[in-house]
């Protein structure tokens, strides 16, 4: 596959302030969990004093674009890190770790923003700005399809959709429409799609600052990659693989995806995750992280000007200070009196994975 050439300005988010958590220690092993373009690897990278910088996607054609930048930029250069770049999952990260012999992690970074080479390149129908195929796989190794939601799923089960995962107040008449669309004709682009979405929200309640179809389009994407599901276990398996003072560092975009993450943080924080009967602490009593900030950081007014991509992140970061092998977080979400409906992810939707 030969590397793609760029066509927009691809700029990482919140650099300095990740960049100012890596742990201050020689030979660090560095994993960039979404390298996307490369941006953040590039800056970890320039950071580091030797060790080992693991940089994956699950994308194969982003990260060759990746694989370019790294390679010019740093691969005569000795003091930097060793460089391996792989295709993979981050809900796949121990078994990646295993297969190259890591067993212990320094630093994590997972950015779970989607890049601008998915709206301006792939093609994939993430741009309701443009006469795009309705695909939104970001792996081309799963099956499903946004094209076969939209063509197939029965109107309850889209409204379901669109409402749970992009948080959409007109889901129901969204739904509806495009039932009502298909019996006349496929719904064959993203052009297609944002137009029934559009036309189905009232013209006085359209939002003014993003397009009317943004919700919609963010909860075809999220389910077609099942992303939550692969936060929830990505991030678990994250904390579990960091070493004693290691640190993750997470970039969310919007407040699902940083749902997740500060409700793992929390847990993970806590003396005691035993359920509430249980009156004799069953898990260790030894909280496994430690939260840096209380509150996430944003980027500031000026990166927000410069790069509007980055206004709505958050950067959540948290420190390994015990261990986790007596911290049950499967046990915890199946006992919790007032279970988070983000974590409902496989259970809400485990009829409509396998359509």
């Amino acid at each position: 596959m030969s590397p793609i050439k760029d066509s927009y300005a691809h700029t990482p988010i919140l650099v300095t302030e990740i960049i100012n958590h890596l742990p201050n220690i020689k030979n660090p092993i560095v994993v960039d969990c979404t390298c996307g373009e490369g941006g953040h690897s590039e800056a970890l990278a320039r950071e580091m004093i030797g060790g080992t910088l693991l940089s994956i996607d699950r994308d194969p054609r982003i990260l060759e674009i990746a694989r370019k930048r790294l390679v010019e930029t740093l691969s005569d250069r000795p003091s930097f890190p060793k460089m391996i770049i792989k295709e993979s999952n981050f809900s796949n990260l121990s078994s990646l770790l295993d297969e190259l012999h890591i067993d212990k992690v320094d630093f994590f970074l997972y950015d779970l923003g989607i890049s601008m080479y998915h709206y301006k390149v792939a093609k994939n129908g993430f741009s309701f700005t443009e006469d795009e195929s309705l695909d939104m796989r970001l792996d081309r190794n799963t099956e499903l399809t946004a094209y076969d939601i939209v063509n197939s799923f029965s109107e309850n089960e889209i409204r379901n959709i669109v409402f749970t995962l992009g948080e959409e107040s007109w889901a129901k008449i969204i739904a509806r429409n495009i039932v009502r669309s298909r019996k006349l004709t496929p719904i064959k682009n993203a052009n297609d799609l944002q137009k029934i979405v559009f036309g189905s929200i009232p013209k006085g309640k359209r939002p003014k600052t993003i397009h009317p179809a943004t919700k919609t389009f963010q909860a075809l994407r999220i389910y077609v990659n099942q992303e939550f599901y692969h936060i929830e276990q990505g991030l678990i398996e994250g904390i579990r693989r960091l070493n004693m003072g290691g640190r993750m560092a997470v970039l969310s975009f919007h407040s699902l995806e940083d749902r997740i993450v500060k409700k793992i943080f929390k847990h993970f924080s806590q003396p005691c995750v035993c359920p509430e009967h249980i009156p004799i602490c069953q898990c260790g009593g030894l909280q496994s992280t430690k939260i840096l900030r209380k509150k996430p950081m944003t980027p500031s007014i000026m990166e927000s000007q410069e790069n509007p991509s980055a206004r709505s992140a958050k950067l959540r970061i948290v420190e390994k200070i015990h261990e986790t092998s007596n911290q049950t977080w499967e046990l915890w979400k199946k006992t919790c009196q007032k279970p988070q409906k983000v974590f409902d992810f496989t259970h809400r939707f485990s009829h409509l994975v396998n359509h």
